[in-house]
């Protein structure tokens, strides 16, 4: 009976650990996402692409857009973080911390990879 409760468990933790990269792959796309948008606005911007002075309705919805992405993203790492990542509270804070104060590059060097994934305890 152990062993068949010792398996169940192990395949329990497989699925958990399935789930989380099913998630990681998703956010890393949302992710690469965010950050082609970042990479062409600031490009489009200082190359004069969008005009700056703010008279334009396209710039400020540009603008509008780029700043409800960004913390779209922060939120929905946040969220992931607290409430889906299999980590310790300390470790949890530090990222977030990291997350909200260094923006898209902290979700960057957030994301785990597969070899840091494959050592998770579920």
């Amino acid at each position: 009976m152990k062993d068949f409760e010792k398996g169940l468990d192990e395949l329990e933790a497989y699925v958990k650990l399935k789930k989380i990269k099913s998630d990681i792959s998703r956010l890393r796309v949302f992710l690469i996402l965010l950050t082609v948008f970042t990479v062409t606005f600031f490009i489009s911007l200082f190359m004069d692409l969008i005009p700056r002075n703010g008279q334009y309705l396209s710039h400020n919805i540009l603008l509008m857009f780029y700043a409800f992405m960004h913390y779209l993203g922060i939120v929905i790492f946040l969220w992931y973080i607290w409430t889906r990542y299999p980590a310790d509270k300390k470790k949890k804070t530090n990222d977030s911390l990291m997350i909200v104060f260094v923006g898209i590059i902290g979700m960057w060097l957030w994301l785990p990879n597969e070899k840091e994934l494959n050592k998770l305890k579920i």
